[in-house]
């Protein structure tokens, strides 16, 4: 049984962060996360596509970054627990955005909403 999400990240990275952000978020990937990567033609080393896996179900076209602007706008079902990934991954993110980065995961008929706040994640709902 899945959930349907609607999930809308904002966040600017940190000047001279960008590969630290990406190395927060590959690093604590194990090997079959790394392997289903590659099954799906997502490259590690590229912030994009480890976004895409985490954010936008592996659509790199739901991804943009430009001058450092992260934009994430993504729907799409997957199971219950995977809102707990994304959040566990803007928490791996937070020391490289700057803030205001803001994630918002709106799950059947609740939403998560998560700001960055003097450099630590904030659960507003």
């Amino acid at each position: 049984m899945g959930a349907v999400y609607d999930v809308n990240l904002q966040a600017k990275i940190q000047q001279g962060h960008k590969l630290a952000l990406l190395d927060s978020l590959v690093s604590p990937m194990t090997e079959s996360q790394i392997d289903y990567l590659n099954s799906k033609d997502l490259d590690m080393n590229k912030l994009e596509d480890v976004l895409a896996y985490y954010f936008a179900l592996n659509h790199k076209d739901w991804v943009s970054i430009k001058d450092d602007e992260i934009s994430v706008n993504a729907d799409f079902n997957a199971i219950y627990l995977w809102e707990i990934v994304m959040m566990d991954a803007f928490e791996q993110m937070a020391d490289h955005l700057e803030d205001n980065a803001k994630l918002y995961i709106h799950l059947d008929y609740d939403y998560d909403l998560l700001v960055i706040e003097n450099g630590k994640v904030v659960y507003k709902h």
